[in-house]
């Protein structure tokens, strides 16, 4: 989904024209958006749909939670969807 909204705002890899500013996301709060790119640079160079995607239970308040739930599906990132649903039925 990020990709295709840099592309719908004329950003691309290929033309590494990416702006300094932000990219407005207006159904993620900055703290849930915190959480996500912390979890993402943990498992960055882990394959996808691996068992070592771990949600780290430290870095997330409760209260937070279903809002990190909530922007995994709005940001549709299937791996940390899948990771966080694991981790709730535990």
């Amino acid at each position: 989904m990020l990709k295709q909204m840099l592309a719908d705002l004329g950003y691309s890899e290929e033309k590494e024209n990416y702006t300094n500013e932000g990219i407005p996301l207006p159904s993620v709060a900055s703290e849930v958006l915190e959480q996500i790119v912390e979890w993402l640079i943990l498992h960055e160079a882990e394959d996808p749909k691996t068992d070592e995607h771990r949600f780290n239970r430290n870095c997330c308040p409760r209260p937070m939670f279903a809002d990190v739930i909530n922007a995994a599906y709005y940001l549709e990132m299937p791996d940390l969807i899948d990771t966080l649903i694991k981790y709730t039925a535990n």
